[in-house]
């Protein structure tokens, strides 16, 4: 590489070699990529390499050095070809990467978007459940409210039926105690009225005028009795 420079300047001998495989290389370049740019040089030195190979037996000079040179300039080359050779396979990993990342990311956000579907879904749902479950504690608290008023009614009526059961029972009590005491004024009665019909049958001899008579305060009783009566069966 030294005989292509001499005090930091090219040779007289190199400088025209190397022109040639830059302007050879620059004419067949895309400048798209390192690697394309490395491809050319390397092709336009292949190219100079096989014109100084076919000029090295001339007498016009030796060659022998540019060539070794440039051959060594070609494998410097070759493995900088081989690097970037790596280099786009790297990036074409890192693209790949990159790609699968997005479509992950992509895949992430449908995911979420239908996480957050779901989450609404639920909320919705929990809403729903709770509204039913109040409207549900709304109606029983409502049915124990009319529970509790109807044993209240039933607890008034059972003691409004008792009470008028008792005074049933009293007036039945004092009822009977009445006909008690009529039964026992008709017994009376209807032996009054035997021993009218006995004393009837004594004085028949003796005529209506005389018994009157003699019994007008008996009878005067006994109308009143029979009045009396009268009065206790019907009040």
């Amino acid at each position: 590489m030294n005989q292509l420079y001499e005090h930091g300047t090219l040779t007289p001998v190199a400088k025209p070699i190397v022109d040639r495989v830059i302007e050879t290389a620059l004419g067949s370049l895309d400048a798209t990529s390192d690697n394309k740019v490395l491809r050319g040089l390397n092709d336009a030195l292949a190219g100079e390499i096989e014109r100084l190979n076919a000029d090295v037996a001339t007498p016009d000079g030796d060659l022998q050095g540019p060539l070794r040179v440039l051959r060594e300039l070609r494998q410097q080359l070759d493995e900088l070809l081989a690097l970037a050779d790596g280099h786009a396979l790297c990036r074409q990993a890192v693209e790949r990467l990159a790609s699968v990342q997005g479509q992950h990311e992509i895949e992430m956000a449908a995911l979420q978007a239908s996480a957050e579907v779901q989450n609404r879904k639920l909320v919705a749902s929990t809403l729903a459940r709770v509204q039913k479950e109040g409207a549900i504690r709304k109606s029983l608290e409502q049915y124990q409210e009319q529970l509790a008023a109807s044993n209240l009614a039933r607890e008034a009526l059972s003691t409004t039926v008792t009470t008028a059961l008792k005074r049933l029972a009293l007036a039945t009590s004092t009822q009977a105690q009445r006909v008690d005491s009529v039964e026992t004024h008709l017994a009376s009665l209807v032996e009054r009225q035997r021993e009218c019909e006995l004393q009837l049958q004594q004085v028949c001899g003796t005529g209506w005028a005389v018994y009157l008579e003699r019994n007008a305060v008996p009878l005067v009783a006994l109308a009143v009795a029979v009045f009396a009566l009268g009065l206790n069966l019907f009040g």
